[in-house]
């Protein structure tokens, strides 16, 4: 997933890598952390009735690792994973001056980029009935929080 954010000291928008597994086996979940780190949380049942979840998530520095070693055996997940690997290497191409947290905003083009990355994760992760890719309307729409449905 790619996450946009707004930094709250510097009131700028900024694009956040991770990935979560969920399992309801807490074992499954400690092996997988075991391999690979990551940060493992609790997630209680939503519902009377439902098994306790638990997550793992790797952030930005941890993700590689894991794209690296799982990419390979992705079916469905596959263009997520090229679109991770493509925003995480636009990151580390992005020079280290602008990726400081008290530099100026980063240029127009590195955002646009990145939005464009974003808007693509998000194409790759609809679900139902409106899972089809965002029109430049649309697009705009959902970046201003609309809440039309994707036609």
């Amino acid at each position: 997933m790619i996450a946009k954010t707004t930094d709250r000291t510097y009131h700028r928008t900024r694009y956040v890598a991770r990935i979560c597994v969920s399992n309801t086996k807490k074992s499954v979940i400690e092996e997988l952390q075991r391999a690979y780190g990551g940060i493992l949380a609790d997630k209680p049942p939503q519902r009377a009735g439902w098994k306790r979840g638990y997550l793992l998530i790797w952030t930005v520095g941890m993700i590689e690792r894991v794209l690296d070693a799982a990419g390979p055996y992705l079916i469905s997940k596959r263009g997520q994973a090229m679109v991770m690997t493509e925003f995480i290497r636009h990151v580390k191409g992005t020079p280290r001056a602008l990726r400081h947290k008290g530099s100026a905003d980063l240029p127009g083009e590195v955002l646009a980029v990145r939005a464009g990355l974003y808007r693509r994760m998000r194409e790759l992760n609809a679900k139902g009935p409106y899972a089809q890719p965002l029109t430049a309307v649309q697009t705009e729409n959902t970046e201003t929080n609309s809440k039309t449905p994707r036609a």
